[in-house]
């Protein structure tokens, strides 16, 4: 037998004082009322209710039982309610981020992840490295790669990248391998165009100028580049770890790079945040503790 109805039908009992009311209450028969009760009693091992022709009473182990189950009761109306609400989330979340991010593989899952939670929420996706405000722009949330939180808002570390100098080892075994700084004046470097034009920063903020024959405002292309042999690039670590894997890449000046740059989860107050949003939030900054661990 099904434990929920049965405990329903024995509040019921309790709350009417009469089977044949509480059997109209459940669209079904005093009897079979009856024996819901009698299996209650049968599972928890004890009477519940004093019951005679004339009367129907709680015993002591009654009243207990009816207290707790009401408690019951009441916390799955809640889950249940509490269900429906997340099932309800809808309209639209607006976010913007960086063009290197459009091939992070983790974040678009967790995006894919989010979605499938929340069918009815839609996310619409700006990629750019214009670093605009939020609410002058109508986005609900940012990510930023930034060494500074962002002013004004909220704003939640996620993880810490490397902006790291990378090239193949044909390359490296063709042109040598940098040693300084001023080693570089002598390599062809690959100018991201969203990274530095044509000035890398290192440890301590220091700045080099660097030349090379391509120039472009695609990362993953730049990467292909460097893999293929043409130059040194300057990256996001993420871009480059599946070609440390394989050996296709290998780091250069190393002890040199700069401090790592944060990546950051920018959005409005909670309070002025619509319900979809600050669930995002939440998923988002959970999904990224799992991944830190």
């Amino acid at each position: 037998m099904d434990w929920i109805t049965n405990i329903k039908s024995f509040i019921d009992v309790v709350d009417t004082n009469s089977f044949s009311k509480a059997a109209d209450k459940r669209y079904s028969s005093a009897a079979t009322i009856s024996r819901r009760i009698t299996w209650l009693e049968d599972q928890v091992g004890v009477q519940l209710l004093a019951r005679t022709t004339r009367s129907l009473k709680l015993t002591e182990e009654g009243k207990f039982f009816y207290e707790k189950c009401k408690i019951i009761l009441d916390n799955l109306n809640v889950i249940s309610q509490g269900l429906r609400q997340e099932q309800a989330l809808a309209g639209t979340i607006k976010i913007t981020m960086p063009i290197s991010f459009e091939k992070n593989s983790f974040l678009l899952d967790v995006f894919q992840a989010f979605l499938e939670i929340y069918p009815q929420v839609k996310l619409d996706l700006n990629f750019s490295n214009d670093r605009c405000d939020l609410l002058a722009n109508d986005f609900d949330i940012a990510f930023r790669a930034a060494k500074d939180k962002v002013a004004g808002y909220h704003s939640e570390e996620l993880m810490k990248l490397n902006l790291g100098i990378y090239a193949s080892p044909a390359y490296l075994l063709k042109n040598g391998i940098p040693k300084t700084l001023k080693n570089l004046e002598h390599h062809n470097c690959l100018v991201n165009q969203h990274l530095g034009h044509v000035e890398w920063e290192f440890k301590n903020g220091v700045r080099k100028k660097i030349a090379g024959n391509v120039k472009s405002n695609s990362t993953p292309s730049l990467v292909n580049l460097a893999i293929k042999g043409l130059g040194i690039v300057r990256t996001l670590e993420h871009f480059a770890v599946d070609a440390l894997e394989r050996n296709q890449l290998q780091p250069v000046l190393d002890s040199m790079w700069p401090a790592p740059l944060t990546i950051y989860l920018v959005y409005r107050s909670d309070s002025a945040a619509p319900k979809r949003v600050q669930k995002f939030v939440e998923f988002i900054k959970n999904k990224f503790s799992q991944f830190e661990e």
